[in-house]
């Protein structure tokens, strides 16, 4: 290690003599830095992914809301507004004078399946609906993972958030002023900490659950210290992101605005008509893992996190003022920790708040940390995500991490909005970046694609995360199967039915799915719950007949594989078929099958597979007595939890018989 610092050292020194070429240098450098990556093995893999955001409905329809370049920024929802106008006397508003801030909104954000995790419906209601929301994508990028099962049950799994308060009305203060004796119970709902913790009681997860609250930068902070613990070995896993929702945006809630609201409530970074960031709210988690195990776990990776860096302003000019000087060096950092040529980056997520002092500060400090590396002018991609969706606030960070992700899975560059005359302090002509304003193939001849991602903080706290496209699926040998059995579970029958529709659409979309791998992650990446199916198959359209047969009438009950098993019985079959056939009957009616014995020595990869619908359960306090909420015997609040689920109730069916179980699954 001695000597290759001396020769990092000797190169710089060349460098800055003029012997050296810059260009000559970085490939050297990078050599180096891989080499010595080799030794630490500090490349994390990103197993698992989970979001929300304005105009997604799902963490799918994320990567269509950034292909197809929508702007997000909207009025506050109609039901949103009814909620909000609740609360309306707790502000000294009327409801005829109430007016609410144009932001990137989520539809909704009071739905939750508290009975998913064991929770009441009256300390459901009593829960900040930060937690609530982040609780249920944590549980979804755990699953997207395949890490659904009881795998994490008492790991040294982490748990990273970036969390603050500053800039919104807290729930709570809902909760004091109508019903301040249900505190005790709602303390815990509405306490920042718990927002990591209670992921972690949920789980029995061992590792450390911290929050983290560097202003806009927070969520990015999460995930780079979550990577350093894994590099540590702290963790063996790591869960990190970030979330912010907007409850109550009245517009006449001044104290809560910090001057650099853009007047027309639109983010159009780095345009000349830029005055300043809109608003907007979501939600992003990540599961991490060391790159080397994920590659031997045979884990479904996303993307790699080849390196970050924090730092901070400093004494600058102001302590809210950015400061490119700074900018620059974190950028450097990162690109050093990652092991990189800065010449092989091809897109940089900015920061991009859209202010006029802001981005023009931004494009110096990325400007000058290139300087440092290449002459080469207009070779690097920029664009934010801020321009579709608002400013996040501490989830802007994770929320350009997961578009980084799948621009880099889809292997596109997506547009970057409201971009019609670049801004006149900023010369474009002579920089490394360009302004990518249209949708676009991400080539990248001869090179892994590279991306950097910049979060820089009020607080003076910035952080830069580089990024590398996945490395392709371990290879399989395949060893000619032609029958598979799968397991679908839920907590309801009408769920169970929704979880079977989305495997259709996953099947639809996709005939090349390997269907040993699709069966190996629904057996050992999901926990078993009472309603259950199990589909013994022999190919890929087999399948998909079959779970077309079960949904395809919304008066027939599923029909479980006991009933199929049953009707077989009679029949001639191998075998393998019969113990197929035995083990989808013990399933259906409540045993405990081992899976992973049943795979064992097979070498099966995980996949990415549809994750569990949560039940859309209404949950939010409700005012009684608006006008004197402390005349109420009750607190003058009732708990509003309503079931928010198509259809009339069904009678018993088949299924939910069957599936009365004689021991329960995980």
């Amino acid at each position: 290690m001695e000597k290759k610092d001396e020769i990092y050292s000797y190169i710089l020194q060349e460098v800055g003599s003029g012997h050296l070429d810059k260009s000559i240098a970085a490939h050297l450098i990078q050599y180096l830095r891989q080499d010595q990556g080799k030794e630490a093995d500090t490349d994390i893999a990103v197993i698992g992914v989970a979001s929300r955001f304005s105009n997604t409905g799902s963490t799918s329809e994320v990567e269509q809301l950034l292909t197809l370049g929508v702007d997000s920024i909207q009025e506050l929802p109609a039901g949103r507004k009814e909620q909000a106008d609740l609360f309306l006397p707790l502000f000294q508003v009327e409801k005829d004078r109430a007016q609410y801030d144009k932001a990137g909104y989520l539809s909704e954000i009071d739905p939750f399946d508290f009975a998913f995790f064991n929770i009441s419906p009256r300390e459901a209601s009593l829960m900040d609906p930060n937690q609530r929301l982040f609780l249920q994508l944590a549980w979804e990028a755990i699953e997207e993972a395949g890490y659904g099962g009881t795998q994490l049950t008492g790991s040294k799994t982490g748990v990273f958030i970036g969390y603050s308060s500053d800039f919104g009305e807290e729930y709570k203060k809902g909760i004091q002023m109508l019903v301040p004796e249900a505190m005790g119970v709602a303390i815990p709902g509405n306490i920042k900490s718990v927002i990591a913790s209670r992921i972690s009681h949920h789980l029995d997860l061992k590792g450390p659950a911290v929050v983290f609250d560097t202003a806009c930068s927070s969520s990015l902070v999460a995930v780079h210290f979550a990577c350093r613990q894994l590099i540590e070995g702290s963790c063996d896993l790591a869960l990190a992101g970030g979330i912010k929702l907007q409850l109550f945006p009245l517009k006449s809630h001044v104290h809560l605005k910090i001057g650099i609201e853009s007047s027309d409530e639109k983010t159009k970074t780095f345009d000349d008509s830029s005055n300043g960031t809109g608003k907007g709210e979501g939600a992003g988690a990540v599961l991490l893992k060391p790159l080397k195990k994920a590659l031997q776990d045979r884990d479904h990776i996303h993307a790699v996190i080849k390196g970050s860096a924090i730092n901070q302003d400093g004494n600058s000019i102001g302590i809210t003022a950015p400061n490119s000087q700074a900018q620059e060096e974190v950028l450097c950092q990162a690109w050093e920790e990652a092991g990189i040529n800065p010449e092989d980056l091809s897109y940089i997520e900015a920061h991009g708040t859209g202010t006029r002092l802001g981005d023009p500060i931004e494009i110096e400090g990325i400007d000058r940390a290139f300087s440092r590396y290449t002459q080469k002018k207009q070779f690097c991609a920029i664009g934010s995500m801020k321009t579709n969706i608002g400013h996040l606030d501490h989830a802007a960070g994770i929320a350009g991490l997961v578009k980084v992700i799948y621009s880099l899975k889809s292997k596109k560059l997506f547009p970057s909005l409201h971009f019609m005359k670049p801004n006149q302090t900023i010369n474009f002509s002579t920089s490394a970046v360009y302004v990518n304003d249209r949708l676009q193939e991400w080539t990248t001849p001869g090179v892994p694609r590279l991306a950097g991602i910049s979060s820089f903080g009020l607080s003076g706290t910035n952080c830069h995360m580089v990024l590398e496209e996945a490395p392709p699926p371990p290879q399989k040998q395949h060893h000619g199967e032609t029958l598979y059995l799968l397991p679908l579970s839920a907590k309801e029958e009408n769920v169970l039915r929704e979880l079977a529709a989305a495997y259709i659409r996953l099947l639809d979309g996709s005939s090349q799915i390997d269907l040993e791998d699709l069966c190996y992650t629904a057996s050992t990446g999901r926990r078993h719950y009472n309603h259950r199916l199990a589909i013994v198959f022999t190919g890929y359209q087999d399948l998909l007949n079959q779970l077309e047969r079960l949904t395809e009438r919304e008066k027939q009950a599923l029909t479980p594989a006991l009933q199929s098993a049953q009707q077989l019985k009679g029949m001639e079959h191998s075998e393998k078929e019969n113990s197929y056939l035995a083990i989808a009957e013990l399933y259906v009616s409540g045993g405990t099958i081992d899976w992973e014995d049943m795979y064992k020595g097979k070498a099966c990869n995980r996949l990415s597979l549809p994750v569990y619908p949560f039940q859309k359960t209404r949950c939010w306090l409700k005012p009684e007595a608006q006008a004197e909420p402390k005349r109420s015997a009750s607190g003058g609040m009732s708990i509003l939890c309503l079931h928010m689920l198509p259809g009339k109730h069904r009678s018993k069916s088949l299924m939910q018989s069957a599936c009365r179980p004689r021991r329960l699954g995980c």
